[in-house]
């Protein structure tokens, strides 16, 4: 068996990271208190919350409020646009690095944000540190990601891991413009493609499963919109060869088995 010792702030030499955690939100009062609670429980004491919200009808920012006990400041935008509200986000964030949320997602170890703290000063600031995740979805077992940020695996459509598994270092993402938000399932698997574009941009892989990420259900239309934009994103930095090659290795009958399959209830109700 493999022990694994714990980070300890005390490590740390000099100025201590701080972290700024964004959550977009909507309507999400039954998942909200749980995400919030895996960070009340941090043993690192630099993190604030920073909460996104598009126009909640129900109890989630009241619910966020009594539940939050690190420092939460609550913004509202107009359109529920997930890269959008992440973007946001970053814009407003007073921490060293960004990390990111959605509501139903969180962090399954106490000491997450320590090790990453103590990751980012022994690694001298890289510009992104991420780790694994517990890919939860509603009709399969979960399933752990936990990949390198390799440019053969971006080539194929693969992400290293969530982007909820990630801490960006937060002056080189706005240098990156942040989420391109013409994308509206595939915003992170770009974003990744772009900075490993940059060879300048220090990435650091922590080999740890350390959040617990819930993949919902996705719509035929979304899973359509979501083939497109990959075979974008793979056309435009890897060119038409490459992408034309992604295209080839899908597995298109097992795809259109599964849209009849959804479809077909709705056909004679």
């Amino acid at each position: 068996m493999h022990s694994f010792a714990l980070p300890s702030i005390d490590e740390i030499q000099g100025p201590r990271p701080r972290f700024s955690v964004i959550i977009p939100t909507k309507n999400c009062a039954l998942t909200i208190a749980w995400t919030l609670s895996t960070l009340n429980v941090q043993t690192y004491p630099h993190i604030e919350v920073i909460l996104v919200d598009a126009g909640s009808k129900d109890r989630t920012l009241e619910v966020a409020k009594s539940t939050c006990d690190l420092p939460l400041r609550i913004y509202t935008i107009a359109d529920h646009n997930i890269m959008e509200m992440y973007n946001r986000g970053i814009s407003l964030a007073h921490g060293d690095y960004v990390s990111l949320l959605k509501a139903g997602d969180g962090y399954l170890w106490q000491e997450a944000f320590a090790l990453v703290a103590v990751s980012i000063v022994k690694e001298k600031r890289p510009d992104l540190v991420y780790c694994g995740c517990l890919r939860r979805n509603p009709y399969q077992e979960p399933e752990v990601v936990l990949g390198t940020l390799d440019i053969g695996d971006l080539k194929r459509g693969k992400q290293p891991t969530s982007i909820e598994s990630c801490w960006f270092r937060v002056d080189s993402i706005r240098q990156l413009n942040k989420f391109d938000t013409a994308y509206q399932t595939r915003g992170g698997f770009e974003l990744f493609c772009r900075i490993a574009k940059h060879s300048a941009l220090r990435t650091v892989s922590l080999r740890r499963v350390l959040v617990d990420h819930e993949r919902p259900e996705q719509r035929p239309g979304q899973l359509v919109q979501r083939a497109l934009e990959t075979e974008g994103i793979i056309r435009k930095y890897y060119g038409w060869r490459t992408a034309m090659m992604w295209g080839l290795r899908q597995n298109h009958w097992a795809f259109l088995k599964w849209l009849w399959r959804s479809i077909r209830p709705h056909l004679w109700s």
